[in-house]
């Protein structure tokens, strides 16, 4: 799943080049676009149409899919990117639209049969500064497998992008930030408008053995609220 600024001058490509190696060997599939696009951003009563709005940042969902066939080999990586297609409004990497989109998975599908974690929310919250935001990925297993968090940098073609000084994984934001390796919360207040990234592995094991991860590529996006968040009372 690629997510596009719709404000982006850059149309969505038709395809993306899918690499694949292990010990037991390489190889590359093109990765045609399948769906999309469909509009993710959370419109209010009153807001303009959307990717009308020069405020804010407002994201298409695209879908690309393809089939691959992998001989039995436990250390599996494939890796796909989307060369200099990061979003300009970036604020806390350097040099954002110069450095590529690139996310990456492992498979051990040596001994066994596996499904990755599917995700119910979308890698772009958008919270408000002086509010504390907790964002989750929403990961479902459909196998069972316990599923460990890590924050990891954002992976630019083979290596990784560039922070801006005082920026870093755990410190994606100006302000606070928790991190919860066992639940995957990521826990946010911020103390200005900013748009930043950060990328969170999803790791899976099965009776205590690394079966597999993916990676989600996460665009935290900080906005000046005018709203006051509700207040939940009664629990003991």
């Amino acid at each position: 799943k690629y997510y596009r600024d719709c404000s982006s001058s850059s149309p969505a490509a038709n395809n993306f080049m899918l690499d694949y190696s292990s010990s037991c060997g390489s190889g590359s599939a093109f990765l045609p676009q399948v769906a999309g696009p469909v509009f993710i951003t959370p419109l209010c009563s009153g807001s303009s149409s959307p990717c009308n709005n020069n405020n804010l940042v407002e994201l298409e969902e695209y879908i690309y899919e393809t089939s691959i066939t992998l001989s039995h080999c436990s250390d599996w990586v494939i890796n796909v990117c989307a060369s200099g297609n990061r979003n300009n409004a970036i604020t806390t990497i350097i040099n954002p639209a110069n450095q590529d989109l690139c996310v990456e998975a492992e498979i051990n599908n040596l001994n066994y049969c596996n499904n990755s974690p599917s995700f119910s929310e979308y890698p772009a919250p958008y919270i408000c500064a002086g509010q504390t935001y907790c964002y989750n990925n929403g990961a479902i297993d459909l196998d069972g497998d316990s599923l460990m968090y890590s924050l990891t940098t954002p992976l630019n073609g083979w290596g990784v992008v560039t922070y801006v000084a005082g920026f870093s994984p755990s410190n994606p934001i100006s302000g606070t930030t928790t991190f919860d390796e066992y639940n995957g919360d990521l826990c946010m207040n911020a103390t200005q408008n900013q748009v930043s990234v950060i990328a969170m592995k999803i790791t899976e094991y099965r009776n205590g053995i690394k079966i597999g991860s993916v990676m989600r590529d996460i665009q935290i996006i900080v906005l000046a609220c005018s709203t006051t968040p509700p207040v939940l009372t009664g629990f003991n």
